[in-house]
């Protein structure tokens, strides 16, 4: 991710973002799969997919218990290697065997192939200059803050930071810089709609706690 042919390939090589959604959950033969063991299956091109399939299933509206934590600190850990020029994502061993229920990942995925299809008539390489440093490096850290966004406890306030991180990710892997645009003026606006939603719960405790 740190040479401009690096984020050229990506764009060149990788299947449609709804032909991976359909090919990617469906290639362990268990009832769950390690996130070790998704980067494994994700390199060379770990960044963008592996930002995807964490992300993705905080795209629904009602995602499983626990999910956002599950997988919110593997994503902000990855996220802050790319920001930092890591080339190879490694994560700690006892984040690598964290492991995320493949049903889970499906239901996810059945949800976002229409929408992506959708979306896929929008893409193509533009902005090149967002794929390359500094850019990419704060699009990357710009992840990394969204990360740990999604493991708060707000309500519902998962979905817009796994939309800016998905948007990036569809960003990087595509070759288009505008996507990567857009996932950080989702990401921005997804902040404020966090610290608002914040504020009034503060706001809603303390009166419980005054009366």
């Amino acid at each position: 991710m740190t040479e401009g042919d690096e984020q050229a390939g990506p764009a060149e090589t990788a299947p449609s973002l709804s032909e991976l959604l359909r090919r990617l959950p469906l290639e362990s033969g268990g009832e769950e799969i390690s996130i070790g063991e998704l980067l494994d299956r994700l390199a060379p091109k770990s960044y963008p997919l592996i930002m995807l399939l964490l992300a993705f299933p905080n795209l629904v509206p009602i995602p499983a218990p626990g999910l956002s934590a599950l997988v919110g600190l593997p994503l902000a850990v990855l996220m802050l290697q790319m920001t930092l020029g890591y080339r190879t994502p490694v994560l700690p061993a006892f984040l690598a065997r964290r492991r995320i229920s493949l049903a889970q990942l499906r239901a996810a995925c059945r949800w976002a192939i229409p929408r992506a299809e959708r979306l896929e008539a929008l893409i193509r390489p533009r902005l090149f200059f967002m794929l390359r440093p500094p850019f990419d490096r704060f699009a990357g850290l710009a992840a990394a803050l969204l990360s740990i966004v999604i493991m708060l406890p707000v309500p519902f306030g998962n979905a817009v930071p796994a939309l800016a991180i998905c948007l990036i990710a569809i960003g990087l892997l595509r070759g288009d810089g505008l996507t990567i645009v857009a996932g950080l003026v989702v990401a921005t606006a997804g902040l404020w709609f966090i610290v608002a939603v914040a504020g009034m719960l503060m706001a809603f405790a303390q009166g419980l706690l005054a009366a």
